[in-house]
């Protein structure tokens, strides 16, 4: 199952209504919706954005879905893509926190698990932010001439 399937799954068993009123909120069939849900259909991005609104995600799990769309199938480690994932959510959020505050706090380094080791400073982060970006494209480029 993927991941923007279960993210999906999660977020319909979370809403307060039923499948139809869902399928006539995001204008969507409803036998479409159901195959879309149980993962036997990719839904289009504007679909996914429509479910999105009508599930009321906030911003973050909007963004979320959009990046489990958008990366869906790509890499054979889905390993990989989270933690390449998490890493750049910490690079920005300190890059963010050194332009508004000039300095980044130790709070952000401390959420980088990606690692066995911790890692401190921009360019450690940047650094490491390189080395999984290089593995996540040699895992693409092996899947690639696997296929």
């Amino acid at each position: 199952m993927s991941e923007l399937t279960q993210s999906l799954q999660i977020a319909v068993t979370r809403y307060p209504g039923t499948m139809a009123e869902l399928a006539r909120r995001t204008a969507i069939d409803r036998s479409t919706l159901y195959k879309i849900i149980n993962g036997q259909r990719t839904p289009r991005q504007e679909q996914l954005e429509r479910l999105a609104e009508a599930l009321e995600l906030n911003d973050e799990q909007k963004d979320t879905l959009l990046l489990q769309y958008k990366q869906r199938g790509r890499s054979t480690d889905p390993r990989i893509r989270t933690e390449l994932h998490k890493l750049l959510t910490t690079a920005c959020t300190v890059q963010e926190s050194i332009r508004h505050e000039g300095v980044a706090p130790n709070t952000a380094f401390s959420e980088i698990s990606c690692t066995d080791r911790y890692v401190e400073g921009p360019r450690a982060v940047g650094a490491l932010a390189g080395a999984l970006i290089a593995r996540h494209r040699r895992a693409d480029s092996a899947f690639c001439a696997g296929s």
